[in-house]
């Protein structure tokens, strides 16, 4: 297991998170519409796609237990931030936060699938 890895890639995913909560913030108006909404999270979707894809073509051996691991470290270090924001904002929303945690596998599965896909194939083949 590549633990330098693991955090990196942890700590990639939450930075790409706050950036990403923070300009959804600023760019949604206040009682904005569902469509904003969710295109904010189709945004972070293709973001952290990206993310997963890229570390799993740089991880050539056990992807989905790197990008696992990953999420998990960063779900760790993220609840910790979100502790600690709502102490000082007061209350959070538990539902955004819950699609947050459904887009953040979903984008594992699809990100994870295209790195270890574009991995394998830029491989030459056994003759």
């Amino acid at each position: 297991m590549n633990w330098s890895s693991v955090v990196k890639l942890a700590l990639v995913l939450f930075i790409a998170q706050v950036i990403a909560g923070f300009l959804d913030g600023l760019l949604i108006p206040p009682g904005g519409s569902l469509s904003w909404y969710f295109a904010g999270h189709a945004a972070s979707l293709v973001v952290c796609s990206a993310i997963f894809a890229f570390f799993a073509v740089r991880n050539s051996a056990r992807a989905f237990a790197h990008a696992w691991l990953g999420l998990l470290l960063q779900a760790l270090i993220g609840l910790a931030f979100s502790l600690t924001l709502s102490i000082l904002l007061g209350d959070l929303s538990w539902t955004s936060i819950a699609l947050e945690w459904v887009v953040l596998i979903l984008a594992l599965a699809i990100g994870t699938s295209i790195g270890i896909s574009v991995r394998n194939t830029s491989r030459p083949a056994d003759a």
